[in-house]
């Protein structure tokens, strides 16, 4: 007689994370790199490639955790008809940054190191109002990977011929 099937035990899922906490871990991430930014200008010359390479680590893994994040979080508080118009509104905020990088660089004229001390004070800016848009979301916004403004699970908006 064949031998009844044993069942892999379940696994309890994951502890779920909020978007606005992913976004706080990728500002740490940020506020580190930005620290060791300000710091290797100290360092002896002979360890400043190997701190710089050492140091873009936190900066990869806090790009890796923003971009998708807070297109997702753009997704989820748009009304599906206006998606688009959000997600352009939201990247218009990365063509601001290049109108003020210049400004921010011409710091460097100043001092060396207060272009990075600018970072750590917007960072620091960034913290505090994530802190207040984690209180002010639904938690369906923070915690549904494919819901829409509407709290429709994979409710999508189709582009195109307009069926």
């Amino acid at each position: 007689p064949p031998r009844p099937r044993r069942r892999a035990p379940r696994c309890p899922p994951p502890p779920r994370r909020s978007r606005v906490t992913a976004l706080v871990w990728a500002v740490l991430a940020n506020a580190g790199w930005l620290a060791g930014m300000a710091v290797v200008i100290a360092l002896p010359r002979a360890v400043q490639p190997w701190f710089l390479a050492a140091v873009m680590i936190p900066y990869i893994a806090a790009q890796l955790v923003h971009g998708p994040v807070c297109a997702a979080l753009v997704h989820a508080l748009a009304p599906a008809e206006l998606r688009g118009r959000y997600q352009a509104t939201f990247q218009y905020a990365f063509g601001l940054s290049n109108v003020a990088g210049p400004a921010v660089v011409g710091l460097m004229t100043v001092a060396p190191v207060l272009p990075w001390l600018a970072g750590l004070a917007g960072a620091a800016a960034a913290l505090v109002l994530l802190r207040r848009l984690g209180t002010a979301l639904p938690r369906t916004v923070q915690y549904r990977p494919d819901a829409g403004a509407d709290g429709v699970p994979g409710e999508r908006v189709r582009s195109g011929s307009g069926r």
